[in-house]
């Protein structure tokens, strides 16, 4: 399987191609959708071509491994970390600056 990704950098964007073999990696890569996360493991490959009399380079990564970087889905009865709640990350309960 051979899939595409960009990779931000700043307002500029890189393009590389990513080939998977095993079934792993491969079922991995076809759960993805556009813009998600993802960490590749496996061997970097670089290539020179010609294109419009200008040489380019073609950059992708045989894969080994694949991990999705996706948040945990919360069920809707679970409550809301304190963070998104805006309150105190230590509310103990013990009053501060009293004895």
């Amino acid at each position: 399987m051979t899939a595409t990704l960009k990779v931000k950098d700043g307002e500029a964007s890189q393009f590389w191609n990513v080939i998977a073999f095993a079934d792993t990696p491969v079922a991995e890569l076809l759960q993805l959708r556009e813009g998600e996360s993802i960490s590749v493991q496996g061997k970097l490959q670089s290539n020179e071509y010609e294109k419009d009399g200008q040489k380019r380079v073609s950059l992708g990564v045989v894969v080994d491994h694949v991990l999705a970087l996706r948040q945990p889905a919360r069920r809707k009865d679970e409550p809301t970390p304190a963070a998104q709640r805006r309150e105190p990350v230590f509310n103990d309960g013990i009053p501060f600056g009293e004895l």
